[in-house]
């Protein structure tokens, strides 16, 4: 026991110890132990809420143990109410997250605690859920502390997205912290997304306070704000979407697992490689999404590379907007005896073809694709499935293991290497190929994160 307090003294406690000693203050239920120690050290206790236990502060004066004893037991009460009723934060769904601590690095279970101070990292999306049913929601790659449950939930986000849930105000509050934005609840539900220089704030239902260090404001249910410590600009300003795909695209040119990402902007490099220096462009960049951003109209040629040829799950997207109608102008393609995603008809169709001329349960698009229209359009290769996505939307799913990612084609994003005459007569605007299956999750943050 007292080897115990002596090393919270010193904050020398681990995890285990720190619930080890909670456990020993439950069953000291007349404070006995407490008054011993206290008479032994010359000490006081105070309670400090923030780490849901008793602090234990040393002092130059030597009380007498008659003379604390009412003062040991009231506190003691308060303690075991407070223990008894504090807020407590779990895991509800972490297939693959870390709980971080100062002293360890440990895989999430469900049901499992999360104390202030602790980091959770989530691999893949996590729930994580308090007493009050109000929730946080992690998408894939975010990392988020605990930084105190009382009086208010406060929290700091490091990076990724975290989306907060309450049923009513009177759940509780939630502040979520950046270094660059404060954003406090007002209401029931916001997400704040960490980006490489700067935050994104969205809110769903009710109002969400934002300040940085020279401003702050209310933002109303289906507003967004994006900014940094020094400036905050709103979703009703004119250049509000330019800048939000501006910062997100800082951020996500910087993923792992991304082969190529070609967004066609002056002020963002060009792609991730140095194996593509050699690409070869016929064609021009125009006007794109916004006037202070380039898109693409023409073809650009890849060198042969293994970055294209990942194994069993790839990922493809792009913008387009089609000017004029022809026969299967292709989007992103790899020949025509392994993987093309082009527009068949006025539809978007995907294929991965098992040889020249075979074609392994190719997907159909069911929406019209008219001309003069901006699309974001994804395809996405599973294990055991092909999928074809439409603004974010499932547009058509197939059964599919073969997986001819290695034939000997270039790969072409705007045209075929096995049909030259086949051309995209339009826009094509921010292209990347990813070396995994992106889930809807993640194409729905990409087309929202980017749209005009």
């Amino acid at each position: 026991m007292n080897t115990l307090f002596d090393k919270y003294m010193n904050d020398e406690l681990n995890e285990r110890e720190a619930k080890q000693l909670i456990e020993i203050l439950k069953s000291d239920s007349n404070g006995q132990m407490l008054v011993e120690y206290i008479v032994e050290t010359q000490a006081i206790l105070t309670l400090n809420e923030n780490i849901n236990s008793l602090k234990i502060v040393k002092t130059n004066k030597s009380p007498m143990k008659y003379f604390i004893w009412p003062a040991v037991a009231a506190l003691l009460a308060i303690t075991f109410l407070f223990l008894s009723t504090h807020e407590e934060l779990k895991v509800v769904s972490a297939p693959k997250a870390f709980l971080i601590s100062n002293v360890s690095q440990e895989l999430l279970h469900n049901d499992q605690s999360i104390y202030p101070g602790n980091t959770v990292e989530a691999i893949e999306r996590t729930e994580l859920i308090f007493n009050d049913k109000s929730r946080i929601i992690l998408s894939r790659g975010s990392r988020l502390t605990l930084k105190s449950l009382i009086p208010n939930k406060e929290l700091f986000l490091e990076k990724g997205t975290a989306t907060f849930i309450t049923s009513t105000h009177k759940d509780g509050s939630f502040t979520c912290s950046t270094e660059d934005l404060i954003s406090t609840a007002l209401g029931t539900e916001f997400s704040v997304s960490k980006f490489k220089n700067s935050t994104l704030v969205r809110v769903t239902e009710s109002e969400v306070l934002v300040k940085n260090l020279n401003k702050e404001l209310i933002l109303k249910e289906g507003s967004e704000a994006i900014g940094n410590s020094k400036k905050i600009t709103t979703s009703d300003e004119e250049n509000f979407t330019y800048l939000r795909w501006l910062n997100w695209s800082k951020t996500f040119r910087d993923k792992p697992g991304i082969a190529c990402y070609m967004p066609f902007h002056k002020e963002v490099i060009t792609n991730l490689s140095k194996e593509f220096i050699g690409y070869e462009s016929s064609g021009k960049k125009v006007d794109g999404r916004w006037p202070e951003k380039n898109a693409f109209t023409g073809k650009v040629t890849f060198p042969k590379s293994s970055l294209f040829n990942p194994g069993k799950e790839l990922s493809l997207f792009a913008w387009i907007k089609l000017q004029k109608r022809n026969d299967h102008p292709p989007i992103i393609t790899k020949g025509d005896d392994s993987w093309r995603l082009q527009l068949d008809g006025d539809a978007l169709y995907l294929d991965l073809s098992d040889g020249p001329m075979k074609t392994d349960n190719p997907v159909r698009g069911k929406t019209k694709i008219n001309t003069n229209t901006w699309y974001h359009v994804t395809a996405v290769f599973t294990e055991t499935q092909i999928k074809l996505y439409l603004n974010g939307q499932l547009e058509g799913v197939s059964d599919s293991t073969n997986r001819n990612f290695l034939n000997d084609a270039k790969v072409v994003i705007g045209g075929n290497e096995h049909q030259p005459q086949r051309k995209f007569h339009g826009l094509i605007d921010e292209a990347a190929i990813i070396k995994k299956a992106l889930s809807q999750e993640e194409i729905i943050s990409i087309f929202k994160n980017s749209k005009p």
